[in-house]
């Protein structure tokens, strides 16, 4: 769940300071339970399994269900998908360009391996080509699928907070914010003031903030 999630981030910080510098610090998550009335929007992260659970309940090969297949990985908020055309796939290099995100700025990002599949399968199925968009669907549908297939898998609480694709790039930027931190600590043998700084950073110009 959302607390497990968080608390597994912990760990492996955690776990890092003292393989890195011999430290233990101790952290954990306030396991208080909000009023339902009380959650905000932006205050719960998904967890890949209840993701796959809800996934599961939905009918392969639709725009909606391929959408989250690839913010799963790619943490894209549900009105970029509109602007996301062939040519902004760049395979060859795993890249993807953003067009006009929030604040009217672009991007380019890496590409997961997952979602670069997801995408070619896509548009060798549909066809297409250069500057023709990969989908037509509007945003609030990606999210009114996403908390039906919630829904229907018993965690209400998601759609109950308003949220939607926010919990998912909430997740995908925890996932890279600890991955980020081990990388720069143990391959560029950064402290970790700098680490978490670098990790940071890094994080916002993926998700485009």
């Amino acid at each position: 769940n959302t607390v497990n999630t968080y608390e597994q981030g912990l760990d492996k910080i955690a776990h890092l300071c003292k393989k890195k510098f011999g430290c233990s610090i101790e952290m954990a998550v306030d396991h208080r339970e909000l009023p339902q009335d009380g959650i905000k929007k932006r205050s719960l992260v998904m967890d890949r399994d209840i993701l796959s659970s809800a996934l599961n309940t939905m009918r392969d090969g639709t725009q909606g269900k391929t959408c989250l297949e690839i913010t799963k990985t790619m943490g894209l908020r549900s009105s970029e998908f509109k602007k996301l055309e062939v040519r902004d796939f760049d395979f060859e290099n795993m890249r993807l360009h953003i067009h006009e995100s929030k604040g009217g700025r672009s991007r380019d990002i890496d590409l997961s391996p997952e979602a670069a599949e997801i995408a070619k399968k896509w548009i060798e199925q549909h066809r297409l080509t250069g500057k023709q968009k990969l989908f037509t669907i509007q945003p609030a549908s990606i999210c009114d699928l996403l908390a039906e297939g919630l829904t229907r898998v018993g965690h209400e609480e998601f759609v109950l907070a308003k949220t939607s694709i926010h919990s998912i790039r909430k997740m995908v930027a925890n996932e890279m914010y600890v991955d980020k931190i081990k990388y720069y600590m143990n391959e560029k043998g950064m402290r970790w003031e700098d680490a978490e700084k670098k990790a940071l950073g890094d994080v916002a110009e993926f998700l485009g903030h």
